[in-house]
């Protein structure tokens, strides 16, 4: 299978970073700045997870986060687009109580797709509504007239993401 401008190492690097975008917005209770990474349904899960903790009073804080793996599992061709499943094992400090620290690892399943017909962009991105040059790391959003920059069209998104 042919994937119209592939490269294996650049993909997994985005995917850490997808990864690591995700942790932080749950650390610091800003999903709005991973909304343009993820799809709806990824988007409302991890919403319900953080209104879980909210209400019990509870905050996710990692560190000392780190991908010690990630491994492209399965690549399949749908009808309008391309997913590939990914197996990533990240390693992390976690505080269970004001004085309890320990080590541990997580796997966790995450399933991207990008569209056929997905416009190829360059790598400084431009804000769609004024122009200026955008950093999707930091949200997805100009810092000068508020447009949303979508990926959807242009990038791989995160269309599933489960932890095992």
């Amino acid at each position: 299978m042919n994937i119209e401008n592939f490269n294996n190492e650049r993909f997994l690097s985005y995917a850490a970073n997808v990864f690591m975008q995700i942790n932080r917005a749950i650390m610091f209770k800003e999903l709005e700045k991973i909304d343009h990474f993820v799809n709806d349904d990824v988007y409302n899960s991890l919403k319900e997870n953080l209104e879980v903790l909210s209400k019990n009073h509870l905050t996710q804080i990692y560190y000392d986060i780190s991908i010690i793996q990630a491994k492209i599992i399965e690549i399949n061709e749908l009808p309008d687009s391309f997913q590939i499943d990914l197996n990533l094992v990240s390693g992390y400090g976690k505080i269970s109580s004001s004085t309890h620290l320990y080590h541990a690892q997580k796997t966790h399943k995450m399933v991207f797709e990008r569209k056929k017909n997905y416009l190829l962009t360059p790598a400084a991105r431009k804000c769609p509504g004024c122009g200026a040059n955008i950093d999707v790391n930091n949200n997805g959003k100009c810092n000068y007239c508020g447009a949303i920059y979508n990926l959807e069209d242009m990038d791989w998104i995160l269309v599933a993401y489960e932890e095992k």
